[in-house]
């Protein structure tokens, strides 16, 4: 008798496609997520910041530099970082270009405090994505882009609703009451005038 198993597997492996559209931005990614000086309790792939990386690499390896941000980069994008990141900075972004981008990354001063997480301000930032540029041409040297950044999230506001005071009229009806813009102050006002004359 033949039995079939049907095995359901989850790739949530930090080289997923997830972090990268190449092979090569995703062993970059992982490289960095698995890193023994990593930060960071976590560190998770994110499609959207991987397509803006790849298309960032084109466009540095393309254009070069540009005066549009890389927090300015992902606004147009569409993807939301934290209010208090400024529009004009660079709090998500670190570049490399060549066939050692990883040592690069992680040990350059500039991108080893972002890259790796430390201090408070970076390790917040629990998503990425990389991209990967390279033309063909081997005078060319491959341009690389890591997003890393904070997953924005809606501010919660918690009300606390207060208990309602009870009006004292007698305190509060004094000879302007007729004038008020309060209603309700008005209703009992003229309630309380009505059972004083009925007294």
């Amino acid at each position: 008798m033949l039995h079939w198993i049907l095995l359901l597997t989850t790739n949530t492996s930090p080289s997923d496609s997830l972090c990268g559209l190449s092979q090569a931005s995703q062993e970059l990614a992982a490289s960095i997520i698995n890193h023994p000086k990593q930060q960071r309790r976590e560190l998770n792939c994110n499609s959207q910041l991987a397509k803006l990386a790849q298309q960032r690499a084109k466009d540095l390896a393309v254009s070069g530099p540009s005066d549009v941000t890389p927090n300015e980069f992902l606004i147009k994008n569409d993807f939301r970082i934290p209010n208090y990141y400024p529009i004009h900075g660079n709090q998500v972004e670190a570049v490399a270009k060549g066939t050692q981008a990883f040592e690069y990354l992680t040990q350059d001063t500039k991108h080893k405090q972002h890259v790796l997480g430390q201090g408070e301000f970076f390790s917040l930032q629990t998503e990425i994505g990389v991209g990967h540029h390279q033309d063909g041409n081997p005078d060319t040297p491959d341009q690389w882009v890591v997003f890393i950044a904070e997953p924005w999230q809606a501010p919660t506001i918690k009300f606390k609703q207060a208990p309602i005071k009870p009006l004292n009229v007698k305190t509060n009806c004094g000879s302007g009451w007729k004038k008020s813009a309060d209603r309700d102050l008005k209703r009992k006002c003229k309630k309380m005038e009505q059972e004083t004359k009925n007294k």
